[in-house]
């Protein structure tokens, strides 16, 4: 009987809808993509009968949003123009120059970088007429993006709500180094070091720099918006503790499409969040589609983050316009069409590209350097080099991917381990978060390493011990062997004497 009373009760359990959760998505000043992977998910959280606020920071780039999703808006005070990131009405103007005119290594970073720091802590936290407005409402989660985002941290903390952060990349780099994940520069990547999977001495030299400078950039980080949370919240912990006290990780990658590495339980990966079934076309590019026949369609796009067409140099456009008139293929390229002198006959230029619907094969986030040579790597892709990319080069480039069997196959393969998957991106990220929400911080799944040192991390005090005793058992070993000679020959055992200062001494 109590058997089946039970079996009773878990069944109603079971069957029982969850209470819906109140869920806070806080971004960094900008957030590029990761504003739209977010709000995607906020949907489906929103479509599960949850409620979802989003507050983002206002960029030139930011468009009207239609959605479930709560969304405020807000900018930072600029009046005095002490940043040059930011307008006179605080809105955020994406250095968009700078990603073509520098390269993406660590030493290209602009020096006043960190003044976009100074402004968004200030507007974020000491707005406290949005801390009581946030307060009231009841937060259960904070679903926070933590790239160089510790005031929103903070305001998270000050909230007393459980944290799960968000990361866009693979976690390495930046405010990985906080955590409990531990990645060695021999066999792991740093971001933006460019250096591939495989490193020789050089890369491996190189690739540690890079990480050192990622510990020295972060602690600047920290130092600043430290400055921030003692003046607004004094009694929250600094910005390192903050990071470390993250509750789960969410990391927006996949390792079939980026390097592996090493990740704590309370680190999880959800790549492919944005991914969906393709909806029907619209008639336009249906019909651009079929039009293509036997050649198919190339889709062209240069992402989200940071473009700008006016930005993008004329020769390579020209370059890229050159060679689209050159193939067989049809091409359906985003771009701004007022940007363009003259477009090839098999090339529709559009404003919008929906993508999921157009593509097929693996969503990969591979506008980065790092993933560009994974996916060379691994033979998924062939990566450009912006400063060498001429008409001969994009060709022979793009004819290697049409023609090569490989480069399918592999694709192909990989969409196929990619769709075994036991279940969706979306459903392993609402997993996690309504855990946290309901729960807590998930104890069981944190490495216990807070109250450690560095040199205890690292074992060097374990390490200075064995040292220790490997000494002293050698000197014991030393003296025992004298002291067994001195006994066995009747006479000091002393250390041979040359002729030469022999004669030296008789004289």
């Amino acid at each position: 009987m109590a058997s089946v009373l039970s079996a009773a009760v878990c069944a109603l359990l079971l069957l029982s809808p969850a209470a819906a959760i109140n869920v806070l998505i806080l971004h960094p000043v900008y957030a590029g993509s990761h504003e739209l992977t977010l709000r995607v998910l906020g949907e489906q959280m929103v479509a599960r009968g949850h409620n979802v606020t989003q507050i983002r920071f206002l960029s030139r780039k930011s468009k009207p949003v239609d959605s479930p999703v709560e969304l405020l808006s807000r900018t930072v005070n600029n009046t005095d123009l002490r940043s040059s990131y930011f307008d006179r009405d605080g809105v955020f103007v994406p250095p968009t120059d700078l990603l073509w005119q520098r390269t993406r290594r660590l030493s290209s970073l602009p020096t006043d970088v960190f003044s976009m720091t100074h402004a968004f802590c200030e507007s974020l936290l000491g707005d406290h007429h949005l801390f009581e407005s946030l307060r009231q409402r009841r937060f259960d989660v904070a679903l926070v993006d933590i790239i160089s985002n510790e005031c929103g941290l903070a305001l998270a903390a000050a909230l007393k709500l459980p944290v799960v952060g968000f990361w866009g990349f693979s976690f390495v780099g930046g405010e990985s180094h906080a955590t409990s994940t531990m990645n060695l520069p021999s066999v792991t990547p740093t971001f933006l070091s460019d250096t591939g999977p495989q490193m020789g001495f050089t890369a491996r030299l190189y690739n540690t720099l890079c990480m050192i400078v990622h510990k020295v950039l972060l602690q600047v980080q920290f130092r600043i918006a430290n400055e921030y949370i003692q003046r607004h919240y004094p009694t929250l912990p600094d910005a390192a503790t903050l990071v470390s006290n993250i509750d789960m990780v969410l990391v927006h990658s996949n390792f079939l499409a980026s390097q592996p590495v090493l990740l704590p339980p309370n680190v999880q990966m959800i790549g492919c969040t944005q991914c969906r079934d393709a909806r029907p076309l619209p008639k336009d590019y249906e019909d651009f589609m079929q039009s293509a026949g036997e050649h198919g369609v190339i889709v062209f796009s240069l992402g989200i983050t940071g473009y700008e067409a006016l930005s993008v140099p004329d020769d390579y456009i020209e370059a890229f316009m050159n060679v689209f008139g050159r193939l067989k293929q049809k091409v359906l390229m985003r771009f701004t069409a007022s940007r363009l002198k003259r477009v090839p006959s098999n090339v529709k230029v559009v404003d919008y590209l929906p993508q999921i619907d157009v593509l097929v094969g693996v969503p990969i986030f591979g506008d980065q350097g790092d993933n560009s040579k994974f996916m060379h790597h691994r033979e998924l892709g062939i990566g450009l080099d912006k400063f060498g990319l001429t008409e001969e080069i994009l060709m022979d480039s793009l004819n290697k991917l049409l023609y090569t069997n490989k480069y399918r196959d592999n694709v192909r393969r990989v969409r196929d381990i990619w769709r075994m998957e036991p279940e969706s991106a979306t459903d392993r990220a609402l997993h996690w978060i309504e855990l946290v929400s309901r729960f807590g911080a998930p104890s069981h799944l944190r490495m216990v390493d807070g109250h450690l040192r560095w040199y205890q991390y690292w074992l060097l005090d374990v390490a200075a011990v064995y040292a220790a005793v490997l000494l002293a058992a050698v000197m014991a070993v030393v003296l025992g062997v004298r002291g067994c000679l001195r006994r066995l020959t009747g006479k000091a055992v002393t250390t041979p004497v040359s002729p030469r200062k022999t004669k030296a001494k008789q004289q």
